[in-house]
This record gives C-alpha cells, structure tokens and sequence, in this order.
C-alpha cells in the first residue's frame, strides 16, 4: 500500500526524554527492519532495580544479562526518544511508497463501502483506502468512535529531566540500570541514556497543583 502520514506538527522532528522498551517490541523492529539501527543508538542496563525510597532497601531486582536474553530472545534497553524517533522517521523516508506530510491535522473523516475520506482543518479532503487513526487521547478519529469525556484526573504529575552524566554528584549511586525508588504518594526512576552518557530521571508525585501549567521555577520547588 501507498501510505500518507498527516501529522499535526508542522514538522517531523525527534522530541521527549528517555523510554524502557521490553523484548516484546523487538519482533515489530524486526519486521520494519529497523532493529540493528535501534541497537546502535540503545543501551542494555545490567539490572533493574526498585528500592524503597524512604530506607533504601532492595524491594526487587531483575538481572537484565545475559540469561535475561536467552529466556526472551531479545533484550530490554533504554533509549533516548529522540533516537528511536529519528530511526523511524529516517526508515519511513527511505521508503518510496510513504510520504509524509506535516501540517495537515485531521479535523474528521467519513466511510464508505468504497473508501475513507479524511476532512483536514486547513479544509483539505483526502480519500484512502483506509484510515488508521494514532492521533492521541483527545484525537479527531478517535472521539467519532469513542465518546467518553476528558480523562479523570487523580492528582499526579511527572516531572522529567535529562542531565549529563558527567554533571552528577559522586555520590549518587546506580548509574548503570534502571532504577525506581517507591514511596508514598510518588515514585522517582533513573536511567543512564546515549551510552551512559546521560542521567534520565523522572520524579512521580501526588500534588494539589495537578491541573496547573507551572513555570520552571515553580515545578523545580515541588
């Protein structure tokens, strides 16, 4: 099949922080091909790891080697975004039969027996033979099929950050795995990025100001 992306975004460009990506995704990599690209932007963490954030206790612990592997057949890594991002965006590119068109958000669609015809709010019309709506949460495609109001907030946020390695106290410890301290009423995970070269972190927690757009120096007190 021919396939048009339309992205909202003006432009195809990496975005985010750092993600943990199971085995289980590996076989989808392999079929686009894009594995070996995958691998050389990943890193593999020695273990995972949660502790308790108040004592500092070892809650649990997954080696993540080589037995990891050879029980999954693949391996669990982490990866910078922007780096898987840009290994999709490179692959779509270098296929004939994607083209990929930014600024073209979808504002609804209709179906036939025939075709789809995807209206765009620019008042564009495109017709395909089929529709594959990723468009998110609060998407066009996805609110003429499901009609189930806004998400029920539960007054957590995530604060998220990337700092160079190289920038961290001595004394913080476990640098090369996947780290989740738990407490009450939040969680803080760390991972090293771009072959230990950076220091993702993302703090979890229960706050009253949920629901607010805070500045930088607000989010950094919290």
């Amino acid at each position: 099949f021919d396939v048009r992306v339309l992205e909202q975004a003006k432009v195809f460009a990496p975005i985010g922080y750092g993600i943990q990506l199971g085995p289980n995704v590996f076989p989808m990599f392999d079929r686009l091909g894009v594995t070996a690209a995958v691998m050389r932007e990943a890193t593999i963490p020695s273990n995972i790891l949660m502790l308790d954030a108040l004592s500092g206790a070892e809650v649990a612990h997954i080696p993540t080697g080589p037995n990891f592997r050879a029980r999954f057949t693949h391996p669990y890594i982490i990866i910078h975004r922007e780096d898987i991002h840009r290994v999709l965006i490179e692959a779509c590119a270098a296929v004939p039969s994607i083209q990929m068109e930014g600024g073209a958000s979808v504002a609804s669609f209709e179906q036939t027996d025939e075709r789809v015809r995807v209206a765009l709010e620019d008042g564009r019309q495109i017709d395909g033979a089929a529709l594959i709506g990723a468009d998110g949460l609060r998407g066009a495609v996805r609110a003429q099929f499901v009609q189930e109001g806004e998400p029920k907030p539960i007054g957590y946020v995530a604060h998220r950050t990337i700092v160079p390695m190289s920038e961290l106290p001595a004394h913080i410890p476990y640098r090369d795995e996947v780290v989740l301290w738990g407490g009450p009423g939040y969680h803080i995970v760390h991972y090293p990025l771009r072959h230990g070269t950076l220091f993702n972190i993302v703090a979890v927690l229960r706050t009253a100001t949920f629901a607010e757009r805070l500045d930088h120096a607000a989010n950094t007190a919290e």
